[in-house]
């Protein structure tokens, strides 16, 4: 089959098109598959907490679920204090780490406390879908 040739540069461009619609669809799928991943990592905040301070403090299995129940209490706690005061939410930060404290041994206390300082001097982030 012969085309003319303006026939035939319809036909690639149109190719093109197709090609370039499709990619940007598949794109965009992978976006979005990649910020709903994102925010569902945050979802889990007790756990991650947990995971990440067993590394950093060598806890064992005991301790790591006494820290998780920790955090997820004061998770639930943060739930409900919002929109509540700054010093409130101080005051349940204070409260978690002194239940944590109790749960460690004295050099996982060291340890924790140089990481809260740590923290103290890092800005704190705010984790939004956008």
């Amino acid at each position: 089959m012969k085309f003319a040739p303006k026939t035939k540069s319809v036909l690639l461009l149109l190719a093109l098109f197709c090609v370039g619609i499709g990619t940007g669809f598949f794109l965009n799928e992978q976006i979005i598959r990649w910020r709903i991943a994102r925010f569902e990592r945050v979802a889990d905040i007790p756990a991650r907490i947990t995971q990440n301070l067993a590394e950093r403090l060598a806890l064992d299995a005991g301790q790591q679920k006494d820290v998780y129940d920790i955090f997820a209490w004061a998770d639930g706690r943060f739930k409900d204090h919002r929109d509540r005061e700054k010093a409130e939410r101080e005051a349940i930060r204070e409260e978690i780490d002194q239940r944590v404290m109790a749960v460690l041994d004295e050099t996982q206390r060291a340890k924790f406390q140089t990481l809260r300082e740590e923290q103290a001097q890092r800005p704190r982030r705010v984790v939004t879908l956008r």
